[in-house]
């Protein structure tokens, strides 16, 4: 019954997400309104398939010590409004743990528990960041030949930390959502939800393709990989136990049914194709996106993709550049520093570089860009560690306001190192992110907006 609730949710996930970027042709009032109830869904589906993942993860830790009991529909709509109480109560920890005068919890009449920032500005944001995130286009992947290389490189480094080809995994994958339902003796035991025999999916696998292109011992091996080890449900990282499932370690927790979605029942596995289809997106995709499913015990891939995003790091800052070119600005300089492009100018060295500045003389204007490529986020905790890092630990907004203010307190000297007509110019300051990004911890005093909102800044002029 959870499965089938979870993969029906997962489901809707992925249509309205269809259905937000391919009806466009409507009256503009329909239009937006359209959009904003089909944003709506969506981000109701997605926390409706975090609550099913929660509560088929208890059942199963249970059922794995206790004998299972058959519950009715009143029953599993109880249990689904308890564990949306957890889940909500994980998430408010979460925050305030972080962020202990930031957030609070209400309980409305129907007894659902509703989270609150106490910061209007923040709320206000928060609530743009949902639709900007719809909006956003991120900087992603130019699928060149060195692109293809970090693949082969993820590929080859994958084999060597888990023991599983990882074209073998992918294939086995499409194989399991799209073909097994269509083999004879396939079993619906509930809506999008199927039962076949272990044996049976690596022979069915295996005849699909040349003799001798995968053995039977690998095509076993990489099925186990993907089945969930319920005795394993709360334990993350080194071997740590944990009193409660710990849902907030996603890089440490490689035992979970996100990423393990296969259940096993008396020698045969259970599964939706469609939860078996996020698994392949989040293994093709994710590792495109520098954000494996998991960390722990992928030291090796790990090691590749920062590798890998660090050159996008470096060519972030040069397409920036290009943006400002392309916009006809009559300067864009790209990993500024002062100090030594200007040696005879004493300009202080503790400053560092301005990742891009554009001046534009006809409209006065001097540009100062902050460049970021930051990893993609699975969780509220990841999310708070990543603003943790940003604005506390490396004040990343602090040194850019540092020098924000070093040009606006320096105005006439800027003017006529770089040799600029006029001497009354703007200072326009923007931390540019290859993804949607805004701080929940500070009020800040520039704007910070993707490498696409940049984009269309400039084009709109």
């Amino acid at each position: 019954m959870a499965l089938k609730y979870y993969s029906h949710e997962l489901n809707e996930v992925y249509m309205q997400k269809e259905r937000y970027f391919s009806l466009r042709d409507l009256d503009e009032e329909i239009q937006q309104d359209f959009l904003q109830r089909t944003m709506k869904y969506r981000e109701e589906n997605r926390r409706n398939k975090y609550t099913a993942e929660y509560l088929i993860e208890s059942n199963l830790y249970i059922a794995h010590s206790q004998a299972p009991l058959l519950i009715t529909g009143d029953d599993f709509n109880y249990l689904l409004a308890f564990a949306d109480w957890l889940c909500a109560l994980q998430e408010i920890s979460d925050i305030c743990y972080q962020r202990p005068d930031d957030s609070f919890i209400t309980v409305d009449e129907q007894f659902v528990i509703n989270i609150h920032r106490e910061n209007e500005v923040i709320e206000d944001k928060y609530k743009q960041g949902i639709e900007r995130k719809y909006a956003i286009k991120e900087y992603g992947l130019k699928f060149d030949e060195k692109d293809h290389e970090y693949v082969k490189k993820v590929k080859d480094a994958f084999i060597i930390d888990t023991g599983i080809d990882y074209e073998l995994l992918l294939s086995l994958l499409e194989y399991i959502c799209l073909d097994l339902i269509l083999e004879t003796g396939i079993k619906e035991i509930d809506t999008n939800v199927y039962s076949f025999p272990i044996r049976a999916i690596i022979d069915g696998f295996i005849s699909g393709y040349e003799p001798g292109m995968f053995s039977d011992e690998a095509v076993k091996k990489t099925l186990d990989f993907i089945i969930l080890n319920t005795s394993l449900l709360k334990t993350y990282g080194e071997n740590k136990k944990s009193g409660v499932l710990p849902t907030w370690e996603r890089e440490a927790r490689e035992n979970r049914f996100e990423v393990k979605p296969i259940i096993i029942n008396q020698e045969s596995c259970v599964f939706s194709p469609v939860v078996i289809y996020q698994l392949w997106d989040l293994w093709r995709n994710g590792l495109l996106n520098w954000f494996p499913p998991y960390e722990i015990g992928l030291t090796n891939v790990k090691s590749v993709l920062e590798e890998w995003k660090k050159r996008y790091e470096d060519l972030m800052v040069q397409d920036i550049k290009k943006l400002f070119d392309d916009a006809n600005f009559d300067q864009a300089i790209p990993e500024v520093e002062l100090c030594s492009r200007f040696p005879q100018e004493n300009f202080p060295e503790e400053l560092g570089d301005y990742d891009v500045i554009a001046i534009n003389e006809k409209k006065a204007e001097i540009w100062l860009i902050e460049s970021k490529v930051f990893h993609k986020v699975g969780s509220i905790f990841e999310d708070l560690m990543l603003q943790k890092s940003v604005f506390i630990q490396h004040k990343y907004d602090e040194k850019f306001q540092k020098r924000i203010d070093y040009i606006n307190n320096h105005i006439d000297r800027i003017v006529k190192v770089f040799g600029l007509k006029g001497t009354h110019y703007n200072v326009i300051p923007y931390m540019v992110t290859n993804k949607m990004f805004y701080s929940r911890y500070k009020l800040l005093s520039f704007e910070i907006i993707s490498f696409s909102e940049l984009q269309s800044l400039l084009l709109d002029g």
